[in-house]
């Protein structure tokens, strides 16, 4: 009866691409999620079967929903909020670029080093006080190159670095759009958002890693050291991160079936790791709204049943009275009287 029941609702969906009116009528989708505010092992699932909202409790250790329908305000911790910072990069030439970081400007010179005008992204670091423009190498289709940008303690006298070839960032046409990239590098978390949410999709983030002393690097004569202690390096950690849980240095993102993190155990680049789960239709629906769908057939069945025996009823009295008179004799009694 129960798969019955989830095939009929599937019936009622509408093929309308990614978009919230092709949600399967009935059958649940997540809608948003919170923290559990005294439990960092469980979170707060917001979903909507297209009838009403509810909340269900999901546990990160087995990844299995609670049965119970909760209160969706009720003992929740709000998530950090991934910041917007007030950083722009304008490339003046391709030599030089013009920075206003909290409204400051700073205009650099690239002696060596080059940005291209019209293919080039940004993201700050304030943990590092760098600037990391992405740009796309000069006489080159495919290949992306970073200009390291770091200021001293008084956020002054910029020195900058160049990196060539960077891999692990996605292609030209998906992260350099001249905008500044949103990222967040507190917690051990480092991470960056690589490009535009296209249609029916996440955007990809990478984790990038921490160079501690940066601007010192920068500024000594040690040049090997210069060389490889600079070095940054970014790989791939998932996709849609809204916000951050900050007891377990852990980002969460989520789409209709699935619920993500990414969580960092350290600054190294290599000390992270992430976790996706999976979560069908059928673990997201109301089973009170099954159990309502299932009591009102019920109920329909029976009225419909007692609609016929009351009508059959009437039938057979309607043929009896139709042959007898108000004497409850029969019309061929009546005649040989």
């Amino acid at each position: 009866m129960l798969s019955a029941l989830v095939l009929s609702a599937s019936l009622l969906s509408t093929n309308q691409g990614c978009s919230p009116e092709s949600e399967t009528l009935g059958a649940g989708h997540i809608h948003g999620i919170h923290l559990v505010a005294d439990e960092s092992q469980e979170l707060l699932l917001d979903i909507n079967n297209g009838i009403y909202d509810y909340c269900r409790v999901m546990s990160l250790q087995t990844g299995e929903l609670e049965f119970d329908e909760v209160s969706c305000t009720a003992n929740v911790r709000e998530m950090e909020a991934i910041p917007e910072y007030d950083v722009q990069v304008d490339v003046v030439s391709s030599s030089e670029l013009l920075l206003v970081i909290d409204g400051a400007n700073t205009t650099l010179d690239l002696n060596d080093a080059f940005v291209d005008a019209d293919a080039f992204a940004y993201f700050y670091s304030p943990s590092m006080r760098s600037v990391f423009v992405f740009t796309a190498a000069e006489n080159s289709s495919s290949q992306i190159d970073l200009v390291i940008v770091a200021f001293n303690v008084n956020g002054t006298d910029p020195l900058y670095a160049v990196q060539s070839d960077i891999e692990n960032t996605g292609s030209i046409e998906d992260i350099l759009d001249g905008e500044l990239m949103r990222s967040f590098d507190e917690l051990d978390l480092f991470m960056v958002e690589a490009g535009e949410r296209g249609e029916c999709e996440d955007t990809s983030w990478l984790r990038y890693s921490f160079v501690s002393g940066l601007y010192d690097l920068l500024a000594s004569d040690d040049t090997e050291a210069q060389s490889n202690e600079t070095q940054m390096a970014f790989v791939s950690i998932g996709s849609g991160y809204i916000g951050v849980d900050s007891r377990l240095s852990r980002a969460w993102g989520f789409d209709t079936h699935t619920v993500r993190y990414f969580e960092a155990d350290g600054r190294d680049l290599s000390l992270f790791r992430t976790e996706q789960f999976e979560l069908g239709h059928a673990e997201l629906s109301s089973y009170w709204v099954l159990m309502w769908l299932l009591i009102a057939l019920a109920v329909c069945c029976c009225c419909v049943c007692a609609g016929c025996y009351v009508k059959r009823r009437r039938g057979r009295s309607s043929g009896r009275s139709g042959d007898e008179n108000q004497f409850g004799m029969s019309t061929h009694e009546m005649t040989a009287v």
